[in-house]
């Protein structure tokens, strides 16, 4: 699936002349701030196209994509635990926090 980025990131100028007027600075951030949107949004929409497909690798002509995730895990906030005297179970679960479950999706060229 091919998707044309407007605007493309290779239209956008990589410098900008010390005398541009600042309004058409401003102009140019926010074309780049747009592309940047735009090609995160992509991104994240390819990454879960990745993640839905339920397989822990998948080969393209030049790289490769490697899904995995991370398990639960609890963080517990052991300054706060010990600042107290005889803590209680309850005191450590009220100062822990968990943290849940991450999908990642990592590429690797083929060189």
């Amino acid at each position: 699936m091919n998707i044309q980025i407007a605007p493309t990131v290779s239209a956008l100028r990589q410098t900008v002349p010390a005398d541009q007027a600042l309004p058409a600075v401003v102009d140019q951030l926010t074309d780049v701030q747009v592309a940047i949107a735009v090609l995160e949004n992509l991104e994240a929409n390819l990454k879960a196209q990745l993640i839905a497909s339920g397989l822990p690798e998948v080969c393209g002509t030049n790289t490769r994509a490697v899904i995995s995730t991370t398990k639960a895990s609890v963080t517990v906030s052991w300054q706060a635990v010990a600042k107290a005297l005889n803590a209680s179970e309850a005191l450590i679960a009220a100062n822990s926090k968990p943290k849940a479950p991450v999908t990642s999706v990592k590429l690797f060229g083929y060189n």
